[in-house]
């Protein structure tokens, strides 16, 4: 059991073949004196080299095989057993390479049909946030702390299961990912997001997050992006909160939910203001905005405590 603030995590992977990093164990175990983190590693000894992964040759596998059009743009990929046989590869190490490829947008799963090859040229244009792409993107930031946490939160109220098993695979795949960032060019957990929002059976709530996270990437902070994306700390500290907010939503606790999911999103406005690429105006805003939210979460604190 790990604690992030007033968020707790209990992390138990349960996907096949998920190691997490070694430094992030260490971090967790320094950091958090008589409190054991429960960590299920699946891998086999060969994934667990340093080396060369077997899942990211594998990923880069596909990802040739999706660029020569051996699986074409929306054509769902062959069976697992077949390509299994095809790379040479066990069960493990493939859902290990899918999972990641899911993560960065290269995969998607679809129910009752399969793992699909996404149109990456099409890709922004399938996504929500088409009647608001210009939106100015603090605006949206601060949008997403009010409306975000809450959806998560009714998510964790009465969570659909399939959509969790979605999270869980993307999450894992985030893992994965954090190892070998610029492997698969990844600059965003946008589809993390995604896959969480949609375990909210809310349909408004739900449309409502899923316009916001489709103009959660604007242009001018793409450099900003590559900068947070070559720093894995930060992505560990990401993919570790996201697994705090997942956790709580599997356990059905709201108010833990929301909360994990809130300082998942303060973490990431406040990585932003450190950013040079980010222009000096908008990292003025974005502290101004952390500073708006310590003052109400200190408000409700004290309202709590009157009560």
């Amino acid at each position: 059991m790990v604690m992030l603030g007033s968020c707790y995590l209990s992390v138990k992977l349960r996907g096949p073949g998920i190691n997490l990093p070694d430094s992030f164990l260490q971090r967790a175990a320094g950091n958090i004196p008589g409190q054991p983190m429960e960590i299920v590693k699946a891998a086999s000894a060969q994934d667990q080299r340093f080396e060369a992964p077997v899942f990211v040759r594998v990923a880069h596998q596909i990802l040739t095989a999706i660029r020569d059009g051996s699986f074409p743009a929306g054509d769902r990929l062959p069976s697992e057993q077949l390509l299994c046989e095809r790379f040479g590869v066990s069960r493990p190490s493939l859902r290990e390479a899918l999972s990641a490829l899911q993560f960065a947008g290269y995969l998607a799963s679809k129910q009752g049909f399969g793992t699909v090859v996404v149109d990456r040229d099409e890709k922004g244009s399938e996504r929500p946030g088409s009647v608001l792409t210009l939106a100015d993107p603090v605006d949206v930031w601060q949008a997403r702390l009010v409306i975000e946490p809450h959806a998560i939160a009714v998510a964790a109220e009465n969570p659909d299961p399939r959509h969790i098993k979605e999270a869980r695979e993307i999450l894992n795949g985030m893992w994965l990912a954090v190892e070998s960032a610029s492997e698969f060019g990844v600059k965003t957990d946008i589809n993390l997001h995604i896959a969480m929002a949609n375990i909210c059976r809310n349909k408004v709530l739900r449309r409502i997050v899923l316009e916001l996270l489709g103009m959660a990437n604007p242009p001018r902070w793409s450099s900003a992006r590559s900068e947070i994306w070559a720093n894995r700390d930060v992505l560990e500290t990401w993919a570790t909160e996201h697994e705090a907010t997942l956790a709580a939503i599997e356990a059905r606790e709201p108010d833990r939910a929301r909360r994990c999911c809130r300082r998942h999103l303060l973490t990431t406005v406040e990585s932003l203001t450190k950013r040079q690429h980010v222009s000096a105006r908008d990292r003025k805003r974005l502290r101004l905005l952390l500073q708006q939210e310590a003052r109400s979460q200190e408000a409700t604190r004290r309202a709590d405590g009157r009560s």
